[in-house]
């Protein structure tokens, strides 16, 4: 054991206090994301009195761990004063939180190295299982509370930044998509006057296709009217893209979590000479990328930074003409409400959902406005895109660096 790391056992105690007044408020459940959620068990006819409390500034963590990948269950109870717990859950506490801060333990149990280190020490042969001994054989540098402390603010430093990101990014997208609404679904763009189309007199025809009413000189097209030729790429079937054929470096393979997280973080790559082989399912700028099985109708758009690769069985490119409509038309349609809830409407699958057949999100029907008002409408959603993106870098770096400072968390010395 390193010289300066103390074991976790000397300073944590187990807490078992059952909910023995019945209480069935705050139910939650411990993520492998690390954080409580909202139980999603079905509670009928249980015995609350057997679930187990948790208070503010205990931690809950899942002994269990045969289920959930390479990630441990474990969470910090922060911002509620009680909750309650499985009682299969263990529920413990900082004996003196003078010298070891719940804030910096919860740290050390972010790192992916802890992860790794639960999940080889976890056993059994039914279920494999970490322990209240093996958590506290866990061994960790405990510095002076000072630096303790300064270590949880410049970590917060960094969560901080990122959530004031995600509140900006959720402000722009929301305002691209009222751009969307106004121009699309109220037609209350600006006329020629800069006056609202429609509640200022602007001539509207019905379009039987559509079935309501559209600004004259727009018309009602098809999803398959507008992708480009070959532009419908569903993956390769299992067999032409096996796990086994997987390289650690090389030609990355885009997976579901990159349409359903938008991020582009890659597990698996293949070989130049594969790729040569699965060429047609390669990405391009431009193209919606779409998950198609289990979690539906998520879509992430390939930039131009985005690194070349595959997609997987599980995901569709649906690859849009912009001679037929501007490509940022199609993105806020299709991940519109009414888009969105088109795109995955005819789902089927006994076992596994998966999304509609070729021609039936082909004949998904849509708006095309003239080219006019497809060039004046993209500018500001353009607008709006571009400094989505620029935050969305921002929050890709900070992730990097979260990630390495929890890493270094075992390096850091005392000096404070």
């Amino acid at each position: 054991m390193n010289s300066n790391y103390k074991r976790l056992g000397q300073y944590i105690r187990e807490v078992d206090v059952r909910n023995k007044d019945g209480k069935k408020d705050n139910l939650l459940g411990v993520s492998v994301s690390k954080v409580f959620i909202n139980s999603i068990a079905n509670t009928i006819g249980t015995d609350f009195t057997k679930y187990k409390v948790v208070k503010i500034n205990q931690f809950t963590y899942i002994p269990d761990t045969s289920r959930r990948g390479d990630k441990i269950g474990i969470a910090l109870l922060e911002d509620k004063e009680e909750a309650l717990v499985s009682q299969a859950y263990t529920v413990f506490e900082i004996i003196d939180t003078e010298s070891l801060l719940p804030e910096y333990l919860m740290l050390w149990f972010r790192r992916p190295e802890f992860d790794r280190y639960a999940r080889f020490i976890s056993h059994g042969s039914v279920r494999e299982i970490f322990s209240w001994e093996d958590m506290c054989d866990v061994e960790l540098p405990i510095p002076s509370i000072t630096k303790q402390k300064a270590i949880v603010k410049e970590y917060n430093v960094l969560v901080d930044r990122i959530n004031l990101n995600n509140d900006l990014t959720n402000k722009l997208v929301e305002t691209a998509q009222a751009i969307y609404k106004q121009w699309f679904v109220d037609f209350e763009f600006p006329n020629e006057n800069g006056e609202p189309y429609k509640s200022s007199g602007g001539e509207m025809e019905f379009i039987k296709e559509l079935d309501k009413d559209i600004p004259k000189g727009w018309r009602g097209g098809t999803i398959g009217e507008v992708l480009a030729t070959k532009g419908y790429i569903r993956g390769p079937f299992g067999s032409a893209l096996k796990k086994d054929e997987m390289v650690g470096q090389g030609i990355p393979v885009y997976e579901q979590q990159h349409a359903i997280d938008n991020h582009r973080n890659f597990r698996y790559f293949i070989t130049e000479e594969k790729y040569s082989k699965l060429k047609r399912f390669a990405i391009k700028k431009d193209d919606f990328v779409i998950s198609c099985s289990g979690t539906l109708g998520k879509v992430t758009v390939i930039n131009e930074e985005d690194p070349i690769g595959i997609i997987n069985q599980a995901l569709l490119i649906l690859r849009v003409d912009p001679n037929k409509l501007n490509p940022i038309c199609f993105k806020y349609f299709i991940t519109s409400n009414e888009g969105n809830n088109l795109l995955i409407a005819d789902a089927g699958g006994s076992a596994q959902v998966n999304i509609a057949k070729r021609e039936e999100i082909e004949s998904i029907p849509l708006l095309i406005p003239d080219t006019s008002q497809q060039n004046i409408v993209s500018k500001f959603l353009t607008i709006c895109d571009d400094k989505i993106n620029i935050k969305l870098k921002e929050n890709d770096l900070l992730k990097k660096t979260k990630e390495l400072f929890l890493t270094k968390i075992a390096t850091l010395e005392d000096s404070l």
